[in-house]
């Protein structure tokens, strides 16, 4: 038997992607072991005069509720090219908020790499993507270098050369990964997003370009994984990337990475079934577990396992 109790405190900010024109993807993630109102959290970028967003509008039970180990994923499409297309090929993609190109949360998702998005529960903020002044999020008001990593070669936004490849999952030397034109998915260890507030704060943004100026997404290595797009200088090639971030994004399933079981006990021979027709099987120590994050794993005598 398997059983996970580490659960997170928060909402936070689980999927990143700035990809080819106004394709977007953001993510929120309630790995609580509690059902959450909504209504007291929001979202915004930097730098825009329109109301957060409210998420108590996008519930995904009874309305303004978020059941536990669940994920909000939204997803803008640019209509001038064949993204949209390609999702409505991904498997779950009617899961997804899509979000038209006029409103409110448009404003909200129409983000580029160097601006920052902050999330808040009852206007403060809890989790913060980029920069933030102790209680704005910030944009860097001009790109101070530019990436030439595969083709691309755009307003880099914030980055990191110590980055986590998710699709080999490990840390490889010189990876590149950015807030723009990069695919990132938040890694498990995070709990809930205070670490990002506490230290991505900065007490004013200086345009001057300079590597010694420490404009950094100082969470962006620790806490993210993620991948590169690939090109953007060819208008085709971005289309395929930018759908490939996209179906990557909405395959991969969070939750089961969230939840990594730890196994607290393992065999059990069971001989026939009862007379009812079905098995027995005991399952030790469940009086002392919570009620939630279990998962019962059964096998057949080729190590086969049943449904």
């Amino acid at each position: 038997m398997d059983v996970k109790q580490n659960f997170a405190n928060d909402l936070f900010f689980s999927k990143y992607f700035e990809a080819g024109g106004t394709n977007k993807m953001l993510a929120i993630y309630n790995g609580t072991k509690d059902t959450i109102n909504l209504k007291q959290y929001t979202f915004r970028i930097a730098k825009i005069n329109v109301s957060p967003v409210n998420l108590g509008d996008y519930g995904n039970y009874q309305d303004t509720l978020m059941l536990p180990n669940t994920e909000i994923l939204f997803v803008h499409y640019d209509e001038t090219n064949s993204a949209k297309d390609c999702a409505d090929d991904i498997e779950g993609y009617q899961n997804w908020i899509e979000v038209p190109g006029n409103g409110n949360l448009y404003s909200h998702m129409n983000f580029g790499g160097r601006a920052s998005i902050g999330l808040y529960k009852n206007s403060s903020l809890i989790d913060i993507i980029g920069i933030h002044d102790g209680s704005e999020p910030l944009q860097m008001d001009k790109p101070c270098t530019y990436a030439k990593i595969d083709g691309l070669n755009d307003d880099v936004g914030f980055y990191t050369y110590n980055g986590d490849n998710i699709k080999t999952e490990e840390v490889e030397t010189n990876y590149f990964l950015s807030t723009n034109r990069c695919m990132l998915v938040r890694k498990n260890t995070v709990k809930d997003g205070s670490n990002a507030v506490t230290r991505n704060y900065h007490d004013g943004v200086n345009d001057e370009c300079n590597d010694t100026i420490p404009l950094q997404f100082k969470t962006l290595a620790q806490e993210w994984m993620g991948y590169q797009i690939g090109n953007g200088n060819n208008s085709q090639a971005l289309t395929d990337s930018t759908c490939t971030g996209l179906a990557y994004g909405g395959h991969y399933n969070y939750t089961d990475y969230y939840i990594a079981y730890d196994t607290i006990w393992e065999e059990q021979t069971i001989l026939g079934k009862e007379d009812d027709g079905y098995y027995k099987i005991d399952i030790p120590q469940l009086d002392t577990l919570s009620c939630t994050n279990l998962k019962i794993t059964v096998k057949d005598e080729s190590n086969n396992e049943l449904e």
